[in-house]
């Protein structure tokens, strides 16, 4: 709905005044993120901006302490220079998990900045950015995409996918008493699925939090 009030705007007007908002969440949420013993997040669609930070909070530390890469396209004295980036995917997905929930995979383009896993890999200056690979680290562990090659749509089991993550496969060895962090972002059928989820799985002696995070216009 917010998009689409957006194009119907952007079709009668050439500019429009913008306000940011954010950072999202708060302090108490981002303690727990950082204290718990493994921790989940789920976004459904443009709830990545909530979860995102998190992800970064978490696992950024464990790299590079002060290096970021990006694959936004930059202009360069009038030429336009796109950054060769390889992602690596997490070192650790039983410790921190990141699933989103996308209509399309083409909204990754939403997410460009990532932290680096090599120390001063990059340059900060913007043209010698753009000639150095570099080596970044996948915040996003489980991407889902809702909509089909044919325009069809289909959520997944985010019961099911949170549930498997919990309790890991045969071959783990999961510590039921560890303390886990659930955060969820996202519409409210997507929120109630992870909150009756963790209801039980608390029931059944796991040691879980679950945050919701929301924001709107």
């Amino acid at each position: 709905g917010f998009s689409r009030d957006l194009l119907e705007y952007a079709k009668l007007h050439q500019h429009a005044k913008v306000s940011m908002d954010g950072p999202y969440s708060s302090n108490e949420v981002l303690a727990a993120v950082k204290s718990a013993d493994r921790v989940c997040l789920i976004a459904g669609g443009s709830g990545v901006a909530v979860t995102y930070p998190f992800a970064w909070a978490r696992e950024a530390p464990r790299h590079s302490a002060s290096d970021i890469l990006h694959d936004r396209k930059l202009y360069v004295d009038g030429k336009k220079r796109i950054p060769e980036v390889k992602r690596i995917s997490s070192s650790d997905q039983s410790r921190l998990a990141h699933f989103w929930i996308r209509q399309d995979a083409r909204h990754e383009s939403w997410i460009t900045v990532l932290p680096n896993t090599m120390t001063n890999a990059v340059s900060s200056n913007a043209s010698e950015h753009c000639h150095n690979v570099g080596r970044a680290v996948d915040l996003i562990t489980h991407r889902f995409e809702t909509r089909s090659a044919t325009g069809d749509h289909q959520r997944p089991d985010i019961q099911a996918e949170l549930e498997a993550w919990i309790k890991g496969d045969l071959k783990q060895k999961i510590d039921q008493k560890q303390s886990i962090c659930v955060v969820v972002s996202g519409p409210d059928g997507l929120v109630k699925d992870v909150q009756n989820t963790v209801a039980r799985l608390v029931a059944e002696g796991w040691k879980l939090q679950v945050h919701v995070e929301k924001f709107g216009w």
